[in-house]
């Protein structure tokens, strides 16, 4: 049991949910509203330059179709956003099947 519960005076979490499952729930939660603001965050970032992914930002600087300096750093931003959602996701997947991983 977790020593959250024992410092609280209890063995059991106070909503009546086992503790397993609580912190899946949890997580998941928290996993699934951070991914949502990743891409809310990539879409305006792609919205802003009037391309679908990636790639065609990169075309567009390479073919000078927008400012160098600003869209670069841009570019960083959404490629790392985009590296952040695929760890989310992979971790949502390990939260979602509780029967092939353990919360340690």
């Amino acid at each position: 049991m977790s020593p959250f519960w024992h410092y609280h005076g209890s063995s059991v979490p106070p909503v009546g949910i086992p503790e397993n499952r609580l912190i899946r729930e949890a997580l998941r939660e928290w996993l699934e509203r951070k991914l949502l603001l990743i891409e809310s965050e990539i879409r305006e970032i792609l919205i802003c330059y009037e391309v679908t992914d990636m790639v065609e930002l990169k075309k567009k600087i390479k073919k000078g179709d927008v400012e160098g300096h600003p869209t670069w750093e841009d570019l960083i931003t959404l490629e790392n956003l985009i590296n952040e959602k695929k760890k989310l996701k992979e971790a949502l997947r390990v939260v979602e099947a509780p029967e092939r991983y353990t919360l340690r």
